[in-house]
């Protein structure tokens, strides 16, 4: 057991003391002023049996006083500590790991990705075991946050991911970039995804680097990546190092899941590789629009909740529990002897 507020114990003892020095240096100023009045024959009255049997039981009385304060003050001083239990527990987690996979090479893009990850923070808000990440790829793919399962900083990156994802967006549209600091604050934000070849976006690449973002191998999680892109024939550029179909290939190989989001469908050779890449992970494949895109992003979601998780133990936790009942039932037992005891003094 430990002391979650330990610093109240100094805290507390520094003011016992100040108030005991305060309290003698008073009674001393009063015993220097008072005027001592002398009783003649005193010593008959201290000779009475009754009244050495009355002088016993009063000093035993205020002993007893004195002491069950003293004990009354340090129980309440524990009491302030917020004495704990502390234990070292695994608990059972049923996770499931997400990577966001994002093109942000095009407008449609980036307006699908604001969209997107918009979704995503009303999502994250529910997450329990769940952990998030989020990659951005155009020429070369860029870890915007890794996988955590911290709620708090998964909204605020998400949020912030969106909201400069859509002001980017509508200044292009309005052509009022040059004026408007926050197209710099995306581009700035997806700045490393332009090293390579930006004629061609990494379609392969950009996938293959989301499957490899996932860690804990060993552990069994359910894996899934939100892949949103567009089918066009530069993603079998042969500037890739890994084409699509081969990145495919590595996440059926992990037992990772891909779920596609194919903003350029034509019912092209395209978009039957990019479809049939998708399906080939067990996960799925989306032709999305803008007003589809949010009903395919929930899907998706449902999708991924649907799947039953494997349990298996979580990392260590520190675990502290109040337990200030054994000391609070003292001091209200204290309490109680003294209230007998002040009653037996006549107070």
């Amino acid at each position: 057991m430990e002391l979650i507020a330990w610093w109240m114990m100094p805290l507390m003892a520094i003011l016992v003391a100040v108030t005991l020095f305060l309290a003698r240096a008073s009674q001393a100023r009063r015993d220097h002023t008072r005027e001592r009045l002398p009783l003649a024959n005193s010593f008959r009255l201290l000779a009475l049996p009754e009244y050495k049997l009355f002088l016993k039981r009063y000093a035993f009385l205020t002993r007893a006083v004195l002491v069950a304060c003293i004990l009354s003050l340090f129980l309440l001083v524990i009491i302030s500590g917020r004495p704990a239990a502390v234990s070292v527990v695994q608990p059972d987690v049923t996770g499931r790991d997400i990577v966001l996979c994002l093109d942000v090479h095009s407008l449609l893009a980036i307006n699908m990705d604001a969209r997107i990850t918009k979704t995503y923070v009303e999502l994250a808000k529910q997450f329990k075991d769940e952990r998030l990440g989020l990659v951005a790829f155009d020429a070369s793919p860029v870890t915007i946050f890794p996988l955590t399962d911290n709620r708090e900083f998964i909204v605020e990156q998400l949020s912030q991911f969106s909201k400069k994802a859509e002001k980017y967006y509508e200044s292009l549209i309005k052509r009022e970039w040059s004026t408007d600091k926050t197209a710099f604050e995306f581009r700035d934000l997806v700045r490393g995804t332009e090293q390579g070849d930006t004629a061609h976006v990494a379609t392969g690449d950009g996938l293959a680097s989301c499957v490899n973002r996932f860690d804990r191998a060993d552990s069994k999680r359910l894996r899934s990546v939100v892949f949103s892109a567009e089918s066009r024939a530069r993603y079998i550029d042969q500037n890739q190092i890994v084409t699509l179909p081969e990145a495919a290939a590595i996440a059926k190989d992990k037992n990772i899941r891909i779920y596609g989001m194919n903003l350029y469908d034509h019912n092209d050779t395209d978009s039957d590789v990019f479809k049939s890449a998708m399906l080939a992970t067990n996960g799925d494949y989306y032709a999305v629009n803008e007003g589809s895109d949010i009903l395919a992003i929930r899907g998706i979601a449902n999708k991924i909740a649907a799947q039953e998780a494997t349990r298996f133990k979580g990392s260590p936790r520190l675990l502290r529990i109040d337990q200030p009942q054994i000391f609070i039932y003292m001091f209200m037992a204290l309490l109680v002897v003294l209230i007998i005891f002040a009653w037996r003094m006549g107070l």
